[in-house]
């Protein structure tokens, strides 16, 4: 758990000064409170980091001294601006040992959490052997031939490499979705804290209702056989950004002050939409609408929309540039604009890969009727989730209609949900994979129900004794958490994850060599590689050599099997 401690407070303190330098060249001038500013600088941080560390990875292992050395002097660089020192200097007067305690305590109790052993399948099956690749060798190519799922790419994977280092061995915890359920936790309580104080916007509301569920959701999946959150799965930080977006965009329509037509403050819900893409495709129906919120509408200003789209492509580009180098494929899994390379995958591996995704593109794949997919929608509906699914769906429906439109800002987030769900049950519907689209129209309205009802007993609230209430308890909560957190970590079962989280599970492996690539692959389905030294494949592979036998595996690998087309 120390080791996490001291990672997340490295994290904030770099992720904070980079992203409140980019809001300061953003001219993101709509967060007019620190608490707010500071947490869309961080949040902002988190997607720029990642997205950084994964263009590194193009030319560099993301060792953790290259990529907290890339971090760390980017961060130091934004500290030549007067303006940056300043306002950092102006955070001085709300840090004060109640505030570091309350962060500490905050800090220990998550890590008590994340610090548990890995178990999740995928996590063991792709997630770190990605990590793995990224922090010893960065992008590899033609790694995808070694395991069609190493072609996934995701800035999330190189945002978690860096944090990994050699020491810790077999002893890796959940050290990026603990971090973002940690910021989420934190801005979470700074929401409740102006609720209580009568301080309450409509973006405090939303993100109070929409943070509340995720984290709920996540945290009573800790106690279940598998749960996400202790994993490397990106899908966590996406439904946090989501939120994040739906946040910012309401933030910008609260400011009075501040101009809505002002291209500035309106890039940032598109900036921190193309680092959630480049987390995970999942978050792809982000960019359509973020790209209209910028671009403006009622008239469209197409100047503002040519430029948005060249900014998406800009900061895309490194994932791209990574899905080619793994995979021959700019958009892998799907086989639009694959190239025909040397270690480009078989077109069997990379149909089968998005088939298991993509829950329509299996059927247009079958060539199947509209009859056939009707019938396999209606065979969905035996199944529990796919049945939560269709009432959040159907909630979010009935919400839009009521929902109070005062201002264009809930439009907006409206369009998020209704795109977001499409999407999500037409290509895969699972709620893991985009359980924030489904939830933003309900936060939404119990948001603004909320608001107006607390707004009319209000009156009757004595405001003087609530303060002085509050007041008690501002000194109470960090003692109290931080006794909560010190009980908990003397347990028994706690104490061996004191320095470092727990062991990962062990892996059965069987050793062979196809040409001159010595690899390993688990006994059975049920094992995993985990973080066994690489090459280590889901199962045995054939037709592959090593692309560069001098640089031995981090030269790539090349696909050996001849006279046969591999993009169909």
């Amino acid at each position: 758990m120390l080791y996490f401690i001291i990672t997340w407070t490295c994290l904030t303190i770099v992720l904070f000064l980079l992203g409140i330098n980019l809001l300061r060249i953003c001219k993101a001038d709509c967060f007019d409170r620190r608490g707010d500013r500071a947490l869309a600088a961080i949040w902002l941080g988190i997607v720029g980091v990642a997205l950084l560390w994964l263009a590194v990875s193009l030319v560099l292992p993301l060792s953790p001294l290259i990529g907290w050395g890339v971090a760390i002097a980017l961060a130091v660089l934004s500290l030549f601006s007067q303006q940056t020192r300043r306002e950092i200097v102006a955070y001085k007067s709300i840090i004060s040992p109640r505030s570091i305690l309350v962060f500490l305590s905050l800090q220990l109790l998550v890590a008590i959490l994340t610090t548990q052993q890995i178990v999740w399948f995928d996590t063991g099956l792709y997630h770190l052997g990605s990590i793995q690749w990224l922090s010893k060798f960065g992008a590899v190519y033609g790694v995808a031939l070694i395991n069609p799922k190493f072609g996934f790419t995701s800035s999330w994977f190189a945002f978690s490499a860096p944090l990994i280092p050699d020491f810790v061995g077999n002893r890796v915890g959940a050290i990026a979705n603990g971090f973002v359920f940690l910021i989420a936790v934190i801005h979470w309580i700074i929401t409740l804290t102006r609720l209580l104080k009568n301080q309450a916007r409509l973006p405090d509301w939303f993100y109070f209702v929409y943070a509340g569920i995720l984290i709920g959701v996540y945290f009573v999946t800790t106690f279940t056989g598998s749960p996400i959150l202790i994993s490397f799965s990106p899908d966590v930080s996406v439904n946090f950004l989501i939120g994040v977006i739906a946040w910012t965009i309401l933030f910008i329509y609260q400011i009075k002050s501040v101009s809505i037509n002002s291209i500035c403050h309106r890039i940032i819900p598109l900036l921190v939409a193309c680092g959630t893409v480049a987390i995970k495709l999942s978050a792809l129906p982000l960019l359509p609408a973020t790209l209209l919120f910028y671009s403006g509408v009622k008239p469209v200003k197409f100047q503002r929309l040519f430029w948005g789209i060249a900014l998406i492509i800009l900061l895309l580009l490194p994932v791209n540039l990574v899905a080619i180098k793994t995979a021959a494929c700019p958009l892998y899994p799907s086989k639009f604009m694959c190239l025909d390379l040397p270690w480009s995958v078989p077109a069997e591996s990379t149909k089968e890969e998005a088939g298991e995704i993509q829950f329509l593109g299996e059927l247009a794949q079958e060539k199947s009727g509209i009859l056939q997919v009707i019938l396999a929608y209606w065979k969905l509906l035996d199944d529990n989730e796919f049945k939560i699914i269709i009432l959040l769906l159907a909630l979010s429906l009935i919400f839009s209609g009521l929902i109070i439109k005062n201002s264009s800002g809930e439009k907006w987030l409206i369009l998020i949900g209704i795109l977001g769900m499409t999407f999500i049950i037409t290509q895969s519907p699972l709620l893991r994979f985009g359980i924030g689209y489904f939830i933003v129209i309900p936060s939404l309205f119990i948001a603004e129900v909320g608001q107006i009802q607390l707004s009319k007993i209000q009156p009757l609230i004595n405001q003087k004794q609530l303060r002085v209430q509050l007041r008690r308890s501002e000194k109470i909560v960090p003692l109290v958490l931080l006794f909560i957190a010190g009980t908990i970590a003397v347990q028994n079962d706690v104490k061996s994850r004191w320095l470092l989280p727990a062991d990962l599970p062990t892996a059965q492996v069987i050793k062979r060599k196809v040409n001159d690539v010595q690899y390993a692959y688990p006994r059975n389905w049920t094992v995993k590689c985990w973080k066994y030294p690489l090459p280590c494949a889901h199962v045995p592979v054939h037709n592959v050599k090593l692309r560069d036998p001098e640089r031995g595996i981090g030269g790539g690998f090349v696909n050996t099997k001849s006279g046969q087309k591999y993009l169909d």
